[in-house]
């Protein structure tokens, strides 16, 4: 029996008595979802009315399919314990609570509570002279209640046409626990269209995991040369991919094995050009002829992997008070695949992928390492081509209950990249804050970071987080083999950081970065960025500038396809 609640459930006079689950039966489940804001407003009515009327609360039907108990089902503390892990993993939830209480018959009932993120996607980019407005993003990330993400975006550069996107992600496509994704997109410089449908591996209870795409993308990579010219050259891909792994071994210590199909048509130097804030133009200059190939692969696949984690709830490690499920222990995933003539494969090779987690941790530090790689082999060739490598190693202490001290390393490149490739510095491609566009690029780069965050206080009952942090960054960059390429010194910067998360306990964390950073050729510079990072994505995000150069058909993580 599933019963739904809400904020203003009643409550019984006497208080349930809380019990371990120790296999009795589950005699009914109760599901109390709530707004992210009602617990902060509730004792003002008319923000109450107004919290509900821009937020619709996630449906108990929603929650009740992520479950892995059911009313009838005997009680297991691991499936207890995994539901709140993949309930918390969602990004319309905050938090998630599953508490077991004694009922009059001597079975249980389960108590689930869950508390929304913010479902409103809004935001603005501007600058100080016309046009005003560049940019605008407005969607829902949990329209009414379903677990659907709906959202739109209109950019514009100078000289160029404006852009143009939307994306919907449905978390329960066809009420299973399929994620289903559609994404179209008019860029200034070309545009975009995917579709998946997958079935994500979420929990080590899961028997199989599996995914089917298709897409196409066309863009332009850009360089800027020490005149401060922009140029940009043409990266083009078509793909497809169809496969799946099954477990082998018991949660907790189990194997990974699959296969999949792939194709991909990637057109890549073909059309250089000049970008100016007139326009574009040819660029016969740009030197593409011996640097980049256009190729078409389509493989057979081998997904192989091995897992050993369990998860240690802590708060804060990556936000202000959410409670993050931090993994412990190993997991590693690889892709191997040979190009296949029964595929009308025109290219000959053996590409492979590979990712790995590493963790140890409790709940006031922890030490995780996070890398993927892939590189390609032609057949009858001397050596590897379009190798990428990526990651981040992280140390995080809690100094006392409200200060977390994090200390941490990202690096990220390639060698020999068959595709328009290149890293910066930049802030906004997740270099060193404060850093602007357009000053250099490279092959390879590394980042150290160090960031003493503290929490201030939770505002209104549970409406918000506040806090703030002192940080400083520095980096280099490596000239690698990518056009216009610079071996950099060490640049830097530092700045205090103004932090919010709402609903409290949020993973979200709305971060206002006051930088100086150290501008190679223009001294210091005081640089003010708002952005937000999202803790139930990951430990780590790959940089777009890496993940834009790897192979299509490669997963992300064999592990949490994609």
């Amino acid at each position: 029996m599933l019963l739904a609640g809400g904020a203003g459930t009643a409550r019984a006079q006497a208080a349930p008595v809380r019990v371990p689950c120790r296999g009795q039966r589950i005699e009914a489940i109760t599901i109390t979802s709530r707004a992210p804001t009602v617990s902060g407003v509730r004792r003002v009515p008319v923000l109450s009315e107004v919290a509900a009327a821009v937020h619709t609360t996630t449906q108990p039907d929603v929650i009740s399919r992520f479950l892995l108990l059911h009313a009838g089902d005997r009680c297991s503390e691991r499936r207890r314990v995994e539901s709140e892990h993949v309930l918390r993993a969602q990004p319309f939830l905050a938090d998630a609570t599953i508490i077991v209480l004694a009922a009059d018959s001597g079975a249980v009932t389960l108590d689930v509570q869950t508390i929304d993120e913010v479902a409103a996607i809004f935001s603005a980019t501007m600058r100080s002279k016309g046009p005003l407005l560049t940019g605008l993003r407005i969607g829902d990330a949990n329209a009414a209640g379903e677990a659907v993400y709906l959202a739109g975006h209109w950019w514009q550069e100078p000289g160029l046409r404006d852009g143009y996107s939307f994306g919907i992600t449905d978390y329960q496509f066809l009420g299973q626990p399929y994620q289903a994704t559609a994404i179209a997109a008019r860029d200034p410089l070309g545009g975009e269209y995917h579709f998946d449908v997958q079935h994500p591996f979420s929990t080590d209870l899961q028997r199989v995991a599996w995914r089917v795409q298709r897409g196409r993308s066309d863009g332009y990579v850009r360089f800027v040369d020490d005149t401060g010219a922009t140029h940009a050259d043409l990266l083009s891909r078509d793909y497809a991919d169809i496969g799946g792994v099954a477990r082998i071994g018991p949660p907790g210590r189990l194997a990974l094995v699959g296969f999949s199909l792939s194709h991909e048509t990637a057109y890549a130097g073909a059309t250089p050009i000049l970008i100016s804030p007139q326009g574009t133009s040819p660029d016969p200059g740009f030197p593409v002829a011996t640097r980049y190939a256009s190729h078409n692969a389509s493989r057979l696949n081998a997904l192989l992997g091995y897992r050993q984690l369990r998860y240690v709830a802590a708060t804060g490690f990556d936000g202000l008070r959410d409670v993050e499920d931090v993994p412990v222990g190993v997991e590693i995933g690889a892709l191997i695949g040979k190009s296949t003539p029964f595929l009308n494969s025109m290219d000959h090779d053996m590409l492979v992928g590979s990712d790995l987690y590493a963790g140890v941790a409790d709940s006031t530090w922890g030490l995780r390492l996070q890398t993927e790689a892939e590189a390609r082999h032609p057949d009858g060739g001397e050596q590897w081509d379009g190798v990428l490598s990526s990651g981040r190693i992280a140390w995080n202490q809690r100094v006392t209950g409200a200060q977390m001290l994090v200390t941490s390393v990202d690096w990220g490149g390639g060698w020999r990249v068959r595709v328009p490739f290149r890293v910066t510095l930049a802030g906004r491609e997740g270099g060193i804050r404060g850093m602007p566009e357009g000053i250099e690029q490279g092959g390879r780069r590394a980042i150290a970071r160090v960031e003493d965050r503290v929490l201030l206080e939770s505002l209104g009952s549970g409406f918000a987080d506040v806090g703030f942090a002192v940080f400083a960054d520095a980096g280099r960059l490596w000239a690698g083999d990518v056009p216009f390429g610079t071996t950099s010194p060490i640049e830097y910067s530092a700045g205090i950081s103004l932090l919010a998360a709402v609903p409290s306990r949020s993973a979200r964390l709305w971060r206002l970065d006051i930088a100086v950073p150290h501008v190679p050729g223009r001294g210091f510079r005081l640089a003010i960025s708002l952005s937000r990072n999202d803790a139930s994505l990951g430990f780590w995000q790959e940089p777009r500038a890496v993940d834009r150069a790897r192979e299509r058909s490669v997963p992300v993580s064999l592990f949490n396809w994609p």
